[in-house]
């Protein structure tokens, strides 16, 4: 099985996401659409066989001097479903003969309005026809034929119970297409970015060895400055800096290559607290010389914040963090790092009291090779240091958050998921 990054993992499974939410709503909305139809369609059936029952039931009666004879016709009931109720009335509107299923009360009130359907209290549904004598064409009376609208309601919900488990069926489904499909577009995507990260590692161990030579060299000229020409000193201070940011910015790549591909493997339990400690005590001396106060809280539980990684790295994001404090720290100021614990994370935090950052240039401040204003450009580095740190708390499972404004100092948080009790063995 092949191993994916957490980038990637992440990628997909919002492209997957995408897919889903747009295939539900256009699932809905076509369910919405099948069902509207299917019930005008219902409707406009049930409405025909009213009229064609009407029809039916005026056919079967004999007309004689203007009048209905029900004598010698048989019972339009005879003929209909057990629920339909055929009510015949005279030319003036008065009842004459009511056959069938009992129908709601109002059906009695007031004359018949024919040649129009209505809607009763109870879902009933009636039909009224105009019937006229044959010979003279005079208005005999009224028919209306009454139905339940239950029928309809019952297939209408029947619908729905078959798209309500449709819909969900298709989208498993589509899930399992969808996850097919976005592995194959995503694939050829991380396979590109693999070998970028591994080309990116080996250009960096390439690198390194020349680079020290060069910084060695230099070293060692500046240490017998003997025969140099006038001048001369000054180039190889300008090449041994040079030669120290092209490594550093190596071993940064080279540290980004490593938390890209790290994942879970070779995951240890960490002892955050000791980590920390340990981190903080290398750069007491370097607070001291810059004039800077270094400040550590620890909350009571601090000592038993264990994290599943690397050390290594987890040390690596708590170094870059200071590193970036002290570069915009000026001196009288104060850095304050912070560890204690919320719910079933760890909270590592690195605050100070410098320059801060612009609002506007927070959401790219852990853009690889990005760097904010002039007044940090100016500062030493590559760009990669936060950059690297986002990337090894997400290979870690946490996240990473900056708090800042200018001329306010910064807050970094960092969360880190807790190592369960068994892990630690």
């Amino acid at each position: 099985m092949r191993f994916e990054q957490p980038l990637f993992q992440l990628t997909r499974r919002r492209l997957l996401a995408g897919f889903l939410g747009v295939l539900a709503g256009v699932l809905v909305v076509f369910a919405a659409g099948i069902s509207l139809f299917f019930e005008h369609a219902l409707r406009e059936r049930f409405d025909r066989q009213l009229v064609d029952f009407a029809h039916t039931a005026v056919a079967s009666v004999d007309i004689e001097g203007g009048r209905f004879d029900f004598r010698s016709t048989p019972r339009p009931s005879d003929t209909a479903a057990a629920d339909t109720l055929v009510q015949w009335f005279d030319w003036r509107g008065s009842p004459l003969r009511t056959l069938g299923a009992a129908g709601p009360g109002e059906l009695t009130d007031g004359p018949p309005e024919a040649g129009r359907f209505q809607n009763w209290a109870g879902g009933w549904r009636s039909w009224c026809e105009a019937v006229y004598e044959p010979r003279s064409g005079n208005l005999v009376g009224y028919l209306r034929v009454v139905r339940p609208l239950g029928a309809i309601e019952e297939n209408r919900r029947q619908l729905l119970w078959v798209l309500a488990a449709a819909i969900p069926a298709a989208l498993l489904l589509s899930a399992a297409g969808g996850w097919w499909l976005t592995d194959l577009v995503i694939q050829p995507v991380e396979d590109t970015f693999r070998r970028l990260e591994q080309f990116t590692g080996d250009a960096g161990h390439e690198l390194r060895s020349p680079l020290t030579a060069i910084m060695t060299n230099s070293a060692v000229a500046l240490k017998y400055p003997e025969g140099m020409r006038p001048g001369d000193k000054q180039k190889f201070l300008l090449i041994e800096d040079a030669s120290r940011q092209l490594l550093n910015l190596v071993q940064e790549l080279l540290m980004l290559a490593r938390s890209s591909n790290s994942g879970g493997q070779d995951a240890r339990p960490v002892a955050l607290a000791e980590l920390t400690r340990a981190s903080m005590a290398e750069f007491t001396p370097r607070a001291a010389s810059q004039g800077l106060t270094l400040d550590y809280r620890e909350a009571a539980d601090g000592s038993n914040l264990w994290v599943r990684g690397k050390a290594e790295q987890l040390r690596c994001v708590l170094v870059n963090l200071l590193e970036n404090a002290f570069k915009f720290t000026p001196p009288g100021g104060t850095i304050t790092v912070s560890l204690a614990r919320q719910e079933k994370r760890a909270w590592l935090t690195v605050a100070d009291t410098g320059i801060g950052i612009a609002p506007a240039d927070l959401p790219y401040i852990f853009d690889r090779f990005w760097q904010a204003d002039r007044a940090r450009r100016n500062r030493d580095g590559s760009g990669l240091g936060l950059a690297i740190a986002r990337s090894i708390v997400e290979a870690h499972g946490g996240t990473i958050s900056v708090e800042s404004a200018p001329d306010r100092g910064s807050h970094f948080a960092v969360r880190l998921p807790l190592a369960s009790t068994a892990s630690r063995t």
